[in-house]
């Protein structure tokens, strides 16, 4: 796992807002690694996030929503990510 890389490996800037958010929506393998290196919440674990169980929550009762990056590559599955994501923050009360 790369969780020291360069791009990611010093992610204290997201610390303040990880602790201000109920919900965190985590999208791509770069924002995986960022946010697991600055929240003890978010587990140091390989995810293939293409594939089920995501886009979804990374453990049952997780304020953690985890997708793959949108990008033209995954824009015909855009809205399907987004509307996972509703159900996902409607469920713990955001919306």
């Amino acid at each position: 796992m790369r969780y020291a890389s360069r791009r990611v490996g010093n992610a204290d800037h997201l610390r303040i807002w990880l602790a201000q958010s109920r919900v965190v929506w985590v999208m791509g393998h770069l924002a995986s690694n960022a946010v697991a290196n600055a929240s003890a919440e978010f587990p140091k674990q390989r995810r293939k996030i293409s594939m089920p169980p995501y886009s979804g929550e990374i453990a049952r009762d997780s304020r953690f929503f985890v997708s793959q990056y949108l990008s033209w590559r995954t824009e015909a599955e855009a809205s399907a990510f987004a509307e996972a994501f509703k159900r996902f923050a409607q469920e713990r009360g955001v919306f």
